[in-house]
């Protein structure tokens, strides 16, 4: 995937769109870590999309700073979305917070289930 972050922000924010939610992506400075807002189905999600290299993993003060900011846009819940994937720390960080954690593995497969397999769906051969 060779996306500048803010086109992966964008790409995001298309995923959630295809979950069922109404998204905004937020500007680029000043966003308190929080790059896409989804909401629907009596949710507010707070989103931070992380494009990172393999190996470059998200530590727990992402973790701290998205959940410092959920009140800014009346989030509920978080969700951090990486390419990558979460140090032990994040991790534990994450246990009993109202933060979900998205790595490499969990987004291929939101992709494939909202944008392949419903695609195919769509148009059955």
């Amino acid at each position: 995937m060779h996306l500048s972050p803010f086109q992966f922000e964008e790409f995001i924010a298309k995923l959630f769109n295809k979950m069922g939610y109404e998204t905004t992506v937020t500007r680029k400075t000043g966003d308190y870590g929080i790059d896409v807002v989804a909401k629907g189905k009596g949710d507010v999600i707070g989103i931070q999309a992380k494009r990172n290299s393999e190996g470059i993993n998200i530590g727990n003060e992402t973790i701290q700073k998205v959940l410092g900011s959920m009140w800014k846009y009346k989030a509920k819940k978080a969700i951090i979305i990486t390419t990558s994937d979460f140090t032990v720390q994040a991790k534990e960080q994450a246990k009993g917070a109202p933060v979900e954690l998205w790595n490499k593995r969990i987004l291929h497969e939101m992709v494939r289930k909202y944008f392949i397999e419903d695609e195919k769906a769509a148009n059955p051969s």
